[in-house]
């Protein structure tokens, strides 16, 4: 039996470090738990002779995007039923759905949802959370007027809305809420007492239970009630109630012996996906569950699933191989990447995995030549641009930092940084592959790789004169602060030849690059989740991801153009004074 002790010194570290509040974590394989460990305070209390309540593997977390698994086990069993198949077009059970084409895409099978490419839009900024107006089913609706971003099963691009409409197939099949049937099917066998949160009066009620999130003051802050159900739910689980879910993969899909979902099933679900054109490196979804071999080398194939929301955070590995699973959930506005950090420290420790950092060479690396002009250009993203230009050397500016390329093969570059004078760092390599699709590769200090799919490689369009005289700055036309998702103002101009959106709320900003398509409509560029998704311009009007900005302000760039034609208005209205003043006969008497 491992000593943990030194990790558990390590998960203190990152509890302290990265203002995590409450931490909860458990390590099991298909017999017995091999490790739990709980920290900090899941809620604060602030009475005298009342102490605070301690977080432990009971203590309730939001699960946000962990649905998305709830969701993908439940078109299992109904799969098993013989009530569908994988390969369907989801129009064959969803007869309102429509959506417009862009492109000869083929149908929309609900395989291609369950592994995220199925070219539906991402989101609906409006419907993220819950109000007396907003409802899941109301995405059926919106989808009528928006475009497919990419042929299905051409491209990774996470969809919440996709995931959405397979939550309303199961309503459809079945003549139950999603909800309703989630409880029945899924929780119940699993002997899982979840709690469902649909007003905030709840969290008042289960405050005993829930774990309360903190902001970055101490403040206590409520999670928003979230809209899409099926995708981003309001259902709160307990470490214990996650490791029972997460026990159906090691287990051929039995709980105590009982079969949940079939055996089939779950292989089905735990089997590596292959795609064409993915990108060398990178995690690939399939059925809900993340792939990922950037770890350490010596943990293999990683299995994994996330649920996050703004403060509330899981992760969950599974080594298929080995035949463990570990789950940790805390609270943290840090985000989730500090919750991982602790899953991979316990898995590491359990499977004697130590990193050692490579001792660097002294052999002399030889670098190749380049054609510049095959790898210089723009490449936007669904953030910021990256750029590479030739200056004193081939540089790569992304990210408010430029890095010195140096070619060590066929479109792989090693990137080197310059900090502090002298000093310089070489933990970074970019790919431009043969369709001009630029990634980048960090090297962590622990030995996992992490990947960036920046975008492809994109020529100056020209800007019809529609969008040019769209320039400014715009407001949200209704604006709920409650509502994480939206933003307050958008400022529409132009950077490096091509349409920029910036979308800012409070000292948040995002950077959207578009590309005209026509008068009326441009798209999101870059590369997988929220990329290709439409922007459309009607009068003073841009919508975007369900938000409606209208025109505040005249751009800078038009402000020239504006200067003139309100000289000439102002020569105009002179002149008719003049006319009007030459026919007013009380003038003359």
């Amino acid at each position: 039996m491992p000593d943990y002790s030194q990790t558990i010194n390590k998960i203190e570290k990152h509890i302290n470090r990265n203002s995590i509040n409450s931490l909860s974590s458990c390590l099991f394989n298909k017999d017995e738990v091999l490790f739990s460990y709980s920290s900090g305070i899941a809620r604060k209390s602030y009475d005298k002779g009342v102490d605070h309540r301690y977080a432990s593997l009971d203590t309730k977390y939001q699960i946000g995007t962990f649905t998305k698994l709830l969701t993908a086990i439940a078109i299992m069993q109904l799969k098993d039923k013989g009530k569908l198949s994988l390969f369907d077009d989801i129009r064959k059970h969803l007869k309102d759905f429509t959506i417009k084409k862009r492109y000869n895409e083929n149908e929309i099978a609900i395989r291609d949802i369950l592994n995220e490419r199925s070219g539906i839009p991402s989101s609906n900024y409006n419907l993220y959370t819950k109000n007396s107006e907003n409802d899941y089913h109301d995405v059926v609706e919106y989808l009528k007027d928006q475009y497919v971003i990419c042929p299905p099963n051409a491209m990774e691009a996470k969809s919440d809305l996709g995931y959405t409409l397979l939550g309303i197939v199961i309503e459809e099949l079945t003549s139950m809420r999603y909800i309703d049937y989630i409880n029945e099917f899924i929780f119940k066998p699993l002997d899982i007492e979840a709690i469902f949160i649909e007003k905030e009066e709840d969290y008042k009620k289960y405050k005993n239970i829930l774990d309360a999130s903190y902001d970055a003051f101490g403040q206590e802050v409520i999670e928003p009630i979230k809209c899409l159900i099926p995708s981003r739910s309001n259902i709160c689980l307990s470490v214990n109630d996650m490791a029972k879910i997460v026990s159906l993969f090691l287990n051929e899909g039995k709980y105590e012996g009982k079969e949940v979902v079939s055996n089939k099933s779950i292989e089905t679900m735990l089997e590596e996906p292959a795609f064409k054109n993915e990108v060398p490196n990178i995690s690939k979804i399939g059925n809900a569950l993340t792939f990922s071999h950037k770890y350490d080398s010596s943990l293999g194939l990683t299995i994994f699933v996330s649920g996050e929301n703004i403060y509330n955070q899981i992760f969950i590995t599974i080594l298929k191989e080995k035949g463990i699973c570990c789950v940790v959930a805390g609270d943290s506005y840090n985000g989730i990447e500090k919750i991982e950090d602790v899953c991979i420290d316990i898995l590491k420790k359990t499977t004697n995995t130590e990193y050692k950092s490579s001792t660097s060479s002294s052999a002399k690396t030889n670098y190749l030549q380049c054609r510049i002009e095959d790898y210089a250009g723009v490449y936007p993203s669904t953030n910021k641009q990256a750029l590479i230009y030739l200056g004193n050397h081939l540089t790569l500016a992304y990210k408010n930092k430029k890095y010195r390329m140096r070619l060590k093969q066929d479109g792989y570059f090693e990137l080197e940084e310059r900090k502090y004078f002298f000093k310089k760092i070489k933990n970074k390599c970019a790919l431009v592959d043969k369709n001009g699709l630029l990634s980048i590769y960090t090297k962590k200090d622990n030995g996992d790789l992490e990947v960036d799919v920046v975008g492809y490689q994109a020529r100056t369009d020209d800007i019809n004169p529609s969008w040019k005289k769209a320039l400014g700055v715009y407001r949200i036309s209704q604006f709920d602060e409650s509502n994480p998702r939206l933003y307050e103002k958008m400022t529409l101009t132009i950077e490096n030849g091509y349409l920029m959106m910036i979308l800012q709320r409070n000292c948040t900003k995002r950077f959207v690059t578009a590309g005209v398509i026509n008068n009326k409509e441009a798209i999101a560029l870059g590369y997988g989740t929220e990329s290709y998704d439409t922007i459309s311009l009607h009068l003073s009007n841009i919508k975007y991801c369900g938000m409606s900005f209208y025109k505040v302000r005249e751009s800078s760039l038009n402000k020239e153009k504006v200067k003139k034609v309100n000289t000439e208005r102002e020569a105009r209205r002179e002149q008719k004074k003049k006319i009007d003043k030459m026919f007013d006969f009380k003038w003359w008497m």
